[in-house]
């Protein structure tokens, strides 16, 4: 089993729906064995009844958050991709200070190497020292873009979604292009819509020629 500090894996019950917690604490319990475990031994490490673990296995599955292997007696096992270590970093920011030992016990498994390869290509498996460093930079990077994500406001929330609709009915349907243009030259709202979506636009670009100009492949 891997060590963590105790102060680091508590969360209060407010931070978090039931439902929530109940993944938080299956996700945990998995990642703290440094191996897979089958869902009988959450069941009775968490006293959680089957078909709920199993559940929440398989919806953290589906999250890829969990990939799951056959063990003895045809038992499936279950255990965290890098992805569900991440997860349980966003669910609680102070397991970021268990990173560390976390990678190092399940570097140390072949299935969660092979889910790592999927993701991170050739490093994984020629530079697994790398690979490591690379992953638990990734985490934090993830963690801090997730800070982000939850201080957007509904109103921005709105405003993208609308955009990136937009622009996808534009693909779909180019005729609409001449529907846009009438909008923007009579409608103000629309137009100041358009400016912003614009400007957007404008700095991720700036973003994306930064990046190229390393001339990657």
């Amino acid at each position: 089993m891997l060590e963590f500090d105790i102060k680091n894996m508590g969360v209060s019950e407010n931070d978090m729906s039931k439902s929530e917690k109940y993944e938080y604490d299956v996700l945990l319990h998995i990642i703290r064995q440094g191996k897979p475990i089958a869902a009988y031994e959450i069941k009775e490490a968490l006293r959680m009844n089957q078909p709920t673990v199993r559940n929440i296995c398989q919806r953290l599955e589906k999250k890829s958050t969990l990939t799951k292997e056959n063990g003895s007696r045809n038992k499936i096992m279950y255990g965290p991709t890098w992805d569900g270590l991440g997860s349980l970093c966003n669910m609680n920011k102070k397991m970021l200070k268990e990173i560390d030992t976390m990678l190092d016990g399940w570097f140390k498994q072949p299935k969660f190497m092979e889910s790592l390869k999927e993701d991170f290509g050739e490093v994984a498996t020629k530079n697994p020292d790398y690979a490591k460093s690379l992953t638990k930079k990734m985490i934090k990077h993830f963690s801090r873009a997730e800070e982000e994500v939850e201080k957007i406001t509904d109103e921005e929330g709105f405003f993208l979604d609308h955009m990136f609709a937009e622009q996808k009915l534009f693909q779909k349907y180019p005729a609409v292009l001449q529907t846009v243009i009438e909008f923007y030259k009579n409608v103000k709202f629309y137009r100041n819509n358009i400016n912003r979506a614009r400007q957007i636009n404008l700095d991720s670009e700036q973003f994306w020629s930064s990046i190229d100009k390393h001339n990657f492949p």
